[in-house]
C-alpha cells in the first residue's frame, strides 16, 4: 500500500484506537469523534479516504457522507461506512449518500485493510 491520508471518524475511542493501530505507519491519519468535527477536518485536510462510523454525535455518519459528497474534491475520495447495525435501511442510506463500501462491526483488522487495499489497487 502506498502512503495516503485517511480520516478515521469514530466516537468510540477504543475502536478508533484499534483502527488507528491497524493502518500502515506511513499513512497520515486524521481523527474525528463526531460528525461536525469530521466535516471540518475533511474540509481542512482533504483526505484520500474516510472511514466513517454511522452512529455519531452531532451528525449521523450517512449525513456526513452526503455532505462530503457535495464537495467537488471528494470525487476520488474513498468513503468506507462502518456500523454495528445490519439493518438494510442503514446500508441503503449510506449507499444513497455516496459511500463506496460498507463494513459491519465487529470486523477484523484484516477485513479493514483488505477493503482499503482493494480500493487503492483499483483506484475507486
Amino acid at each position: 500500500m502506498t502512503s495516503m491520508k485517511v480520516l478515521v471518524v469514530e466516537d468510540d475511542e477504543a475502536l478508533r484506537g484499534l483502527i488507528l493501530a491497524t493502518l500502515p505507519d506511513d499513512w497520515t491519519v486524521l481523527e474525528a469523534g463526531d460528525g461536525m468535527e469530521a466535516i471540518a477536518v475533511a474540509r481542512a485536510y482533504r483526505p484520500d479516504a474516510v472511514i466513517l462510523d454511522h452512529d455519531l454525535p452531532m451528525i449521523a455518519g450517512a449525513d456526513v457522507c452526503e455532505i462530503l459528497r457535495r464537495e467537488p474534491w471528494t470525487d476520488d475520495t474513498y468513503i468506507l461506512a462502518l456500523t454495528g447495525s445490519d439493518d438494510r435501511h442503514v446500508r441503503r442510506r449510506f449507499a444513497d449518500a455516496g459511500a463506496d463500501a460498507f463494513l459491519l462491526k465487529p470486523f477484523s483488522p484484516v477485513q479493514l485493510l483488505d477493503l482499503l487495499d482493494r480500493w487503492e489497487r483499483v483506484g475507486v
